[in-house]
């Protein structure tokens, strides 16, 4: 599970039910994660938010981490939640939704791989 430490010089901060007073270093789940990575009074260590700034930038690079052999779980998670979702609704992932599902950490995520495949099944 990730870490995120509140690096803030003073003042608690709220968010998602975890509170944080400057200095805290607290477990927190993959969403908040990649939410805090980009807040400038974080440190996130381990998880989503460990992933590369380059990567995950457009659902493109989600879909690519399937590219080659298969799907990779930890290319695919390296990815932003956001992005995976993205590329899930897009449709890109169809031949590959069981290995999302089996692989996925984000409520987001796995609710836009339902969404898809109930798209998936009106066609």
């Amino acid at each position: 599970m990730p870490q995120a430490t509140y690096t803030a010089d003073g003042g608690h901060y709220r968010v998602a039910g975890e509170g944080f007073d400057p200095g805290d270093t607290k477990t927190i789940d993959e969403e908040l994660a990649s939410y805090l990575a980009d807040h400038p009074d974080f440190e996130v260590e381990g998880g989503d938010s460990d992933r590369n700034p380059d990567v995950g930038e457009s659902n493109g690079a989600a879909s690519e981490a399937l590219a080659g052999e298969g799907f990779s779980e930890s290319d695919w998670l390296a990815n932003d939640y956001q992005d995976r979702a993205q590329a899930v609704t897009a449709g890109n992932l169809d031949d590959y939704l069981d290995a999302v599902e089996a692989a996925e950490t984000s409520d987001t995520v796995l609710e836009a791989v339902d969404d898809r495949r109930d798209e998936l099944a009106e066609d």
